[in-house]
């Protein structure tokens, strides 16, 4: 899966990032999503204060949160960006490494639209 060309490409999962994710995907944009699967409230008792959800786990938020990208045709992937640079008026190209310090050896490339 690299050097593929998405409309638009958001840089993390978690509540707004899948959020931008799942509204992208659901007007019709090819998204993908980077997530690098370290939230920094995995250790809450509960997520509080977010609409219809109070006290739901985090990790519980954040599958439901994929699922619901992924059935509107979003694609998420695990992985550090490790490069973002502009190629165009209106394009990128992003870099991802598949841990957080993109050292793992497996650097994918992907463009993007906006």
């Amino acid at each position: 899966m690299g050097d593929e060309v998405y409309d638009c490409i958001v840089i993390g999962a978690g509540p707004a990032g899948l959020s931008a994710s799942l509204f992208l995907a659901r007007y019709c944009r090819r998204v993908l999503t980077f997530h690098h699967n370290h939230p920094r409230n995995i250790y809450s008792h509960g997520v509080h204060g977010f609409l219809g959800h109070h006290g739901i786990q985090p990790t519980e938020l954040l599958e439901r949160g994929r699922c619901e990208v992924e059935l509107h045709g979003g694609v998420i992937v695990e992985g550090c960006v490790t490069r973002v640079e502009r190629i165009g008026d209106e394009r990128f190209r992003v870099s991802a490494g598949g841990d957080d310090d993109g050292k793992d050896g497996g650097v994918q490339t992907f463009e993007s639209r906006r």
